[in-house]
């Protein structure tokens, strides 16, 4: 297996993994709301998700800069990282239209790079 087959291996791990703590904060998100309980899974998952998404643009920069190819995906991933910065700091009641407008933004980032990563069907060489 090649360097740029590891790293997409990686990449799709971690597209999932982000994709799930999504649904983490999904769930999380609609308890707090409701009951005003699970604040403390709704921001540990927070915290996660720049984890994983920087992870994922990591790997799938890595794989960029060795294959030459899937530069718009690495930027994206790169964009979705930045993005839940602020997304976390517009997570309180006062900003909350915004908070869940920046949420909607991050699962369609968080979905596309997923379907992209499980759609490339040809296996890609590293560059020497």
């Amino acid at each position: 297996m090649t360097s740029a087959q590891k790293l997409l291996l990686a990449a799709r791990v971690l597209a999932l993994l982000t994709l799930a703590n999504i649904a983490v904060l999904f769930v999380s998100a609609g308890v707090v709301v409701e009951r005003a309980s699970w604040l403390g899974v709704h921001g540990f998952s927070g915290i996660v998700i720049h984890v994983f998404s920087g992870l994922l643009a990591v790997a799938l920069g890595v794989r960029t800069w060795l294959t030459r190819t899937g530069v718009i995906p690495a930027v994206l991933a790169g964009l979705l990282f930045v993005l839940t910065f602020p997304q976390a700091a517009a997570g309180s009641y006062a900003t909350m239209t915004l908070h869940i407008s920046g949420s909607l933004v991050l699962t369609l980032l968080a979905a596309w790079l997923t379907a992209w990563t499980f759609g490339l069907r040809r296996p890609v060489r590293s560059t020497p």
